[in-house]
């Protein structure tokens, strides 16, 4: 497969149809993946138009891709969401999620992710299903706590 046929234009990263090579890449083997949304994107493209938000969409893809550099491969599965692959140990994921964590404070736009480790026998899409919803269960939790706090006030 000719590389601009899983490569997002936009952003350099991989995109969607990569996913498929990535599973027959590893197998049974193990991997780790984070399903990283932007937070409130579009909010960024009604009020500042669809050029900013494409610029915000690219700077988080060069964000993702040198924080992960070669420890894992990172995907635009669509809008604004993107997808990291990490093959490999829990160990690795943790350092990497540790350096993602740490990276937060120079990300271009704040993000809610979620992880989730492959387990016997699962496909790397029922891994993905499972990261996608540890992100929304994290940000209802985190949307949660500011509606609370703000009420406090």
């Amino acid at each position: 497969m000719h590389d601009e046929t899983i490569r997002d234009p936009l952003t350099g990263c991989f995109n969607r149809r990569a996913l498929d090579l990535i599973e027959e890449r590893t197998g049974d083997g193990g991997w780790s993946v984070a399903v990283v949304d932007l937070d409130r994107f579009k909010y960024v493209n009604d009020t500042q138009g669809h050029a900013r938000g494409d610029e915000v969409l690219a700077a988080m893809g060069a964000f993702l891709r040198s924080v992960c550099a070669e420890d894992a491969t990172v995907i635009r599965a669509g809008g604004d969401e993107f997808v990291v692959v990490a093959d490999g140990s829990a160990l690795s994921r943790e350092a990497l999620q540790e350096r993602i964590d740490q990276a937060r404070k120079r990300t271009p736009h704040p993000f809610t992710l979620g992880w989730a480790s492959r387990e016997p026998g699962e496909t790397l899409a029922g891994t993905m299903k499972r990261a996608d919803e540890k992100l929304y269960s994290d940000r209802r939790l985190r949307d949660l706590g500011n509606t609370t706090h703000e009420r406090r006030r």
